[in-house]
This record gives C-alpha cells, structure tokens and sequence, in this order.
C-alpha cells in the first residue's frame, strides 16, 4: 500500500522536463584565424530532467563555458566538442551537455600563414 501511494505521489507531483535542447542556439562567439568573424553554438544533445511538476521555471538557470576560454579557434567541425552548458534548478546542478558549433569553420589562409 505505501509502495502505490509513494509511486502515485511521484507521477502527480513530477515530471520529466526538456531543459536543453539541441534546436536552441547558445550563443554566438568569437572565432580567432578564421574567414569567419563569429559561429553560433548549440548543445550537442537534448538533456531532459525530473523537476516539480509546479516548478518556478524563473528559478532555470543556464551557463555555458567555452573549452578555450571567450572564443573559438579555426577550424571547427560540427562534431567538435567547443564547451559545456549546465542548468541549474533552485541553484542545484540538473542537466549538462557538450556545446558544437552549428557550422563547420574554415581556417583563412592567408591570416593563419
């Protein structure tokens, strides 16, 4: 009986939540020795969490790092992983994901020679 209510507590009172998604642009960041003044960032993956189903989605917090500090250096792939985004809940830790760029990136030249 306490089993049916504990698991019937959890499935009215939580829920699982899309926190990053893949289709959502980060940011746009600076790209060094490239054609390229700037490439547009995006978590590599969607990242789902369990949150109170009557969360305050103002308490969301995200923040993303860059792998090399506050910009990127060509080349870049799409499959290259250039930094981190975590959600915070409530100032809790929830989701992570690796950040790629949405483009691949060329390095130029003539700037690089």
């Amino acid at each position: 009986m306490q089993t049916k209510k504990l698991l019937e507590h959890g499935l009215n009172n939580f829920r699982f939540t899309t926190v990053i998604s893949q289709l959502v642009p980060i940011a746009q960041v600076p790209v060094t020795e490239a054609s390229v003044d700037s490439v547009v960032i995006a978590p590599s993956t969607d990242v789902t969490a369990l949150l109170p189903a009557d969360c305050d989605e103002s308490k969301l917090e995200t923040v993303y790092s860059l792998n090399s500090g506050e910009s990127l250096q060509a080349p870049l792939t799409t499959d290259q992983d250039v930094g981190t985004i975590t959600v915070y809940y409530d100032g809790a830790p929830i989701a992570t994901s690796t950040l790629h760029p949405i483009t691949d990136v060329e390095r130029h030249v003539i700037e690089y020679a």
